[in-house]
């Protein structure tokens, strides 16, 4: 039975040492937020790109990013936020 919590898989599956050396901490740094269950919103792109690399799954909703209202960063959210935005943009030409 695994008894890993959701940090810990990403931890173990990106590298403690390469998530630090991506993101430009120490291993306590990384250790630390794992321990929090949570990492900084400053590390997401570099961790989706090791998990990119290293083809495996990336909670996204472990990342400290936080929209409007306080509800956790969504991607989805933010993309049609952006067309919304373009949308508008364009409109006013």
């Amino acid at each position: 039975m695994d008894n890993k919590t959701p940090s810990e898989k990403l931890a173990d599956a990106l590298g403690r040492k390469e998530i630090a050396a991506a993101v430009g901490v120490g291993l306590t740094a990384v250790s630390n937020a794992v321990v929090r269950q949570a990492f900084p919103a400053s590390w997401f792109s570099a961790c989706q790109h090791l998990a990119f690399q290293k083809n495996v799954p990336f909670p996204a909703d472990l990342f400290q990013q936080r929209g409007a209202g306080n509800q956790h960063f969504s991607m989805h959210a933010a993309q049609r936020d952006f067309e919304r935005a373009g949308d508008r943009g364009q409109g006013a030409a």
